[in-house]
């Protein structure tokens, strides 16, 4: 087949997709090209199929974030603070890191395995990790402590939300997996929350 034959071809088959996906209906002639992410119609617009989530379900009463992974791991840091900013030799080289060193490192929890098990263990009850999370979050905010993880855009009484949600247990299990393996374990999780 030759090159011009090809190519008309492929435009051809390209028309044919995009009409069948709705796309280039005003003018029969004219080849619209999606490129990116998908746009939906939202309340104010254009939104992405997240936002579009997130305001379906708001219409059902229900509050929400496009958080990724982010309200997880600033209630981990939150939670587990003492932890994280615990000194060991070798884990902080100056004042101005967000974490320690070995973060993450196989070596985080491993060396410090009594302090961890002993926060993990208070926080699984749910009542117990609130007064922890508002400790933390009553000292650290106003200041805007700088912190692996922390985004300070979520309101406290959202985070304590989710806590609640979550409940202490289920929040104790997530901060063990992140202080096992917080490199790999921060991506991953569900977009919406």
């Amino acid at each position: 087949m030759g090159q011009a034959k090809w190519r008309a071809r492929t435009v051809e088959r390209d028309r044919e997709r995009e009409a069948s996906l709705g796309m280039g209906d005003d003018d029969p002639g004219q080849v619209v090209q999606q490129v990116g992410k998908s746009v939906w119609h939202g309340i104010g617009g254009e939104v992405t199929v997240e936002g579009w989530v997130l305001e379906w379900w708001q219409k059902k009463g229900y509050k929400g974030y496009h958080s990724e992974s982010s309200i997880l791991t600033t209630l981990f840091a939150l939670l587990l603070w003492p932890v994280l900013f615990h000194s060991l030799p070798g884990a902080f080289e100056t004042p101005y890191q967000t974490a320690p060193l070995d973060l993450g490192e196989d070596t985080f929890s491993a060396s410090r395995t009594e302090l961890l098990e002993s926060r993990l263990q208070a926080m699984s009850k749910t009542s117990v990790a609130l007064e922890m999370l508002d400790e933390v979050d009553r000292r650290e905010r106003p200041r805007g402590t700088w912190a692996v993880g922390v985004n300070w855009e979520f309101p406290a009484e959202d985070l304590r939300e989710v806590l609640e949600c979550l409940g202490g247990k289920g929040l104790s299990g997530v901060c063990r997996m992140l202080a096992e393996e917080y490199r790999h374990r921060v991506s991953g999780v569900p977009d919406l929350l």
